[in-house]
């Protein structure tokens, strides 16, 4: 209705209980019969009802999972259809069946087609993972935590035809209005949309974005004398950015973007196309002298060096990273590779299992105030050796590491704090593990000491936020492996 002008739109909620960014973005969309399905799960409450819908399998899916969320105790199933075949449209689509069930039943049976007797895969929700396929989270539930590297998305501007540009064969610049720009080079980026990134073609980009803003809501006024060719070239195409019709652009700085920071103009990249149904992982670094930044339909991790994002490359493209992400993706999903999905394996505990060792990175060399640390590979007989639980299967309620924790280990720790010192500290520690703080905040250096005076060969490092160490929760933010 708002693309046409209507003014009898229906009354809009976050009825879905997204929060922040999420709320005003595509993650908030739903179809109307996703509206009806989870109305009509609500009759499940106080009657034996039965129920089956003709819909698309993603609709069908959110209506399972807020009925799972929301402890709606029903039995289901979902029959795939051809829908080219039988209404010559071209969507993923089944018939969904519930009925009331005295018993909560988090699991649901996908069969081929409605003549099917037997289930090529059953969906679930486990421990507050909505998984693909069941029988094979159990396999892989070992690798889901905190990551080191945050995955990103990339740069979102919602107006291709002004902020994206080709290239001619003279080496002059295009937009998508078909208009041959000069710029100044300042604020213009080497580019790789989806196709580029799912295809390999990542060495020499077809295409440049302009990049007004370094960081989210900052000014751009400025670029009036840093590059007058740039402003004056926005000012012309002015009212086609103030049409842009998400609710993220009102009251910010004029010709703003989103999903831009300094993570956007890292030297490499770790790179995959949200919307193409391969787990194509890619490496991305420079091209003439810039660093390479991608559109919002692409999510990446940034990385310092190529040294890095070549161990990163390695760990994901194994076979346990495949089949951990086959458990979690939704193949039929519009776009079915996304940073939350991305979020959910731990880099670290996935390098451990591979052998490979994460390095440091800068972000890691800050002071830190808050740590945990788990150590392991010791040469002598100070402690046993203790390493991550690779064969999973712990109780669903033992979801943290166990690190041990013995009486020698407090003392040298306790004596190098002294020794260097450090006069505000505490130790506090239970079964889980154990939480130091210092007050003056302890360097990276003082942690290789540390395992160096226990012989150990590496260590595991969790970093913790200073809210969750308050709590004493335990609850760990960020690992990466180490070497002594």
């Amino acid at each position: 209705m708002g693309s046409i002008g209507g003014s009898n739109l229906p009354e809009k909620s976050n009825f879905q209980g997204h929060k922040g960014f999420d709320a005003i973005t595509g993650k908030s969309n739903f179809d109307i019969s996703e509206w009806m399905l989870i109305n009509m799960l609500g009759w499940f409450s106080d009657r034996r009802v039965t129920f089956a819908m003709l819909c698309k399998t993603a609709v069908a899916r959110k209506a399972l999972i807020h009925a799972w969320k929301h402890a709606i105790p029903i039995r289901s199933a979902m029959y795939l259809i051809d829908a080219k075949k039988e209404f010559n449209v071209s969507v993923d689509a089944c018939l969904l069946i519930a009925e009331a069930s005295n018993e909560e039943l988090l699991e649901c049976p996908i069969y081929p087609n409605l003549e099917a007797t037997k289930p090529r895969q059953t969906i679930g929700y486990q421990e507050e993972h909505l998984v693909a396929e069941v029988s094979a989270y159990r396999h892989c539930r070992h690798l889901i935590g905190t990551s080191p590297f945050k995955w990103r998305s990339g740069i979102k501007h919602d107006c291709s035809k002004v902020m994206e540009f080709a290239e001619d064969e003279d080496g002059k610049i295009v937009n998508g209005l078909g208009e041959t720009v000069e710029l100044e080079k300042k604020y213009l980026y080497p580019m790789l949309k989806s196709s580029c990134v799912a295809n390999g073609r990542i060495t020499k980009p077809r295409k440049w974005m302009l990049v007004p803003q370094r960081a989210v809501n900052e000014a751009t006024d400025h670029i009036a004398e840093d590059a007058p060719k740039t402003w004056k070239y926005l000012m012309r195409h002015k009212s086609l950015l103030e049409k842009r019709g998400s609710s993220i652009y009102k009251n910010r700085p004029s010709f703003s973007i989103f999903g831009v920071g300094d993570y956007s103009f890292a030297p490499w990249k770790i790179a995959i196309s949200g919307f193409y149904h391969n787990l194509e992982f890619q490496l991305v670094g420079n091209y003439q002298g810039k660093p390479i930044v991608v559109d919002d339909t692409i999510n990446f991790i940034p990385c310092q060096s190529k040294e890095e994002a070549a161990l990163l490359l390695r760990i994901l493209t194994s076979q346990s990273a495949k089949k951990f992400f086959d458990t979690f993706v939704f193949w039929d999903a519009k776009r079915p590779i996304t940073t939350e999905i991305l979020q959910k394996l731990n880099l670290s505990t996935l390098a451990f299992q591979l052998g490979e060792i994460i390095p440091v990175g800068n972000y890691m060399r800050a002071p830190l105030s808050c740590f945990a640390l788990q150590v392991s590979g010791f040469s002598g007989r100070v402690l046993r050796r203790n390493r991550f639980d690779l064969r999973g299967q712990p109780k669903a309620s033992r979801r943290k590491y166990h690190i041990s924790l013995y009486p020698y280990f407090l003392s040298v720790l306790t004596s190098l704090l002294e020794s260097l010192k450090i006069s505000s500290w505490s130790i506090q520690y239970n079964r889980f593990g154990f939480i130091c703080e210092t007050g003056a905040g302890s360097s990276f250096p003082f942690l290789h000491r540390l395992c160096n005076q226990l012989n150990c060969r590496f260590f595991t490092l969790f970093m913790l936020c200073e809210r969750e160490a308050r709590k004493r929760s335990f609850d760990f933010v960020s690992t990466a492996n180490l070497r002594c």
